[in-house]
């Protein structure tokens, strides 16, 4: 047993004999327990290890980066871009009199495989692109109803679909930093 351990894990029993191998109290083996903080540390050192080699893993010189010159290496990245629309009224809301307007927003979702180097200047090969219209009052995640209407599932709004920006995703990667191979 560990000398630290004072309380059982368990019960929360003050232990008087901090080498007991079972609680006085409730009859827990602390070796279980012994047992599971050494798994613990265990995991979280090979995690550590994992992380680390992942980080540096080695860079190539054969593709150099386009910006630095300096040597690259293959990476998948997910990049989260934001664009914003037009501002619309909030149908129902008023303020001091007035109807309250949003700006709508909508996030383009990009999975890049692409090369990266030592300085974190992104090179891409290809890239896959996702809209997501966000609610201007809730920023859920919007429907869209035909080819006009956009509706929001959690607040239960109607938007047109026109006042939510669109942007081309080799713009967005561009506007993020990377450059095509």
């Amino acid at each position: 047993m560990s000398e630290t351990m004072l309380y059982c894990p368990n019960c929360s029993a003050y232990q008087k004999s901090v080498n007991a191998l079972t609680c006085q109290r409730c009859g827990f083996d602390f070796t279980i327990e012994e047992e599971r903080r050494r798994k613990r540390a265990f995991e979280a050192e090979q995690e550590e290890i994992r992380k680390f080699t992942e980080n540096n893993r080695a860079f190539d010189s054969a593709v150099p980066c386009k910006v630095c010159g300096g040597p690259t290496r293959e990476e998948t990245v997910e990049i989260e871009h934001q664009v914003e629309g037009k501002r619309i009224s909030i149908g129902g809301l008023k303020m001091m009199g007035a109807d309250v307007t949003k700006r709508t927003v909508t996030t383009i979702s990009l999975t890049v495989q692409g090369r990266v180097c030592q300085e974190g200047h992104g090179m891409y090969a290809s890239f896959e692109a996702r809209d997501k219209p966000l609610c201007p009052m809730c920023l859920d995640r919007m429907i869209r109803y035909g080819s006009s209407i956009m509706s929001c599932p959690r607040c239960k709004r109607h938007f047109p679909a026109d006042a939510f920006a669109t942007m081309d995703a080799e713009q967005a990667l561009r506007e993020e930093g990377w450059t095509k191979i």
